[in-house]
């Protein structure tokens, strides 16, 4: 092979490296963007695992609740107070992050549960009862005593904790809404006069 291929071939190699590192390098510094407080990190990385139900116990399906199932998240609230319920962390921060989009201004917000102040109330009352091991109960607990005081003047900043817990990359909350247009989202939304 003659020397003018092999330096050829040399820089085509040493410059798709620099590419790929670069790449990396880009990547984490977007990643670290998202994510500037070192304890939101620490939490976001270490979620709870749900236990493991004990004979006669199940879980909840917290997690599985939808903008459209009213009546469904009423009951599965309710429910998970119950003894024999299950409730997983990651299912509270996810029903606590698709409520959190009724009041904050994002891009994106892909999934809805409307908050009532009975709900607000409820999911305290979880997380003060299921909750205590879990790694961010005392975060979580504090978000939802302050809703409970009818309290969002950070909720924007409540969504972001919990989307970032939930590896959001799209749908940062930039604001919280005015009540204009939190009930015009509440009106499309959830198809409330």
């Amino acid at each position: 092979m003659s020397t003018k291929k092999r330096w050829v071939i040399t820089v085509v190699v040493v410059a798709a490296i620099a590419v790929v590192v670069g790449t990396g390098l880009f990547v984490k510094h977007f990643i670290d963007a998202l994510v500037t407080d070192p304890e939101d990190r620490k939490q976001a990385e270490n979620l709870t695992p749900a236990p493991a139900p004990k004979p006669g116990q199940t879980r909840t399906d917290l997690g599985n609740l939808r903008t459209d199932d009213n009546d469904q998240v009423d009951l599965v609230l309710k429910d998970a107070l119950k003894p024999e319920i299950v409730v997983a962390e990651r299912d509270v921060v996810n029903i606590m992050h698709h409520m959190t989009h009724q009041k904050v201004k994002a891009k994106e917000k892909w999934i809805s549960i409307e908050m009532t102040p009975e709900r607000v109330q409820l999911l305290e009352q979880i997380i003060q009862v299921k909750g205590t091991s879990w790694i961010n109960y005392a975060r979580m607990l504090d978000i939802a005593k302050k809703w409970e005081a009818g309290d969002f003047s950070t909720v924007d900043e409540d969504h972001n904790f919990f989307w970032m817990i939930e590896n959001g990359s799209i749908g940062k909350a930039k604001g919280v809404l005015t009540e204009k247009e939190e009930q015009e989202f509440i009106k499309n939304t959830f198809h409330k006069e």
